[in-house]
């Protein structure tokens, strides 16, 4: 119910599964359109969606540069597996995912116990999204 209401949002982008598949949804990820939004950052649009009452999460990030990728490499693992050399070269390899840094910057989340509310309790999330679309140049200034 909450997905179909948010694509009648003009600038919010739910996520398109797979076809013949079904999500765990621990996590309910969104991406925003900033033109849609005032040319809104991820950041003022998440803290305009708190200040509604919805919680959200800023989802993931760009995750090759956070240490998490090094750390494997690093690994017992991953060495008696792989020549040094071979890591090196995919590590190396790995300098931006293309339109990776765009989904991390437009992307956000709602966390699974958001999704155990009643219709009502969607419905309010949805309002809120058009809320802040609709004051979004006021939302910008400030």
């Amino acid at each position: 119910y909450l997905a179909e209401e948010l694509k009648m949002i003009t600038g919010i982008h739910t996520a398109r599964l797979p076809e013949n598949s079904k999500a765990a949804w621990h996590l309910f990820p969104l991406r925003f359109d900033a033109e849609q939004f005032s040319g809104m950052t991820k950041q003022q649009f998440m803290t305009a969606l708190r200040a509604e009452g919805i919680s959200c999460d800023g989802g993931y990030h760009e995750q090759y540069f956070d240490g998490l990728i090094d750390e494997a490499l690093e690994s017992r693992g991953y060495k008696r597996l792989f020549s040094a050399n071979r890591i090196k070269k995919y590590r190396d390899s790995l300098h931006e995912l293309k339109g990776n840094k765009i989904v991390c910057e437009s992307s956000f989340a709602f966390l699974q116990y958001m999704l155990l509310g009643d219709k009502n309790d969607m419905n309010d999330i949805v309002a809120a999204i058009q809320k802040i679309q609709k004051h979004s140049s006021e939302i910008v200034k400030a």
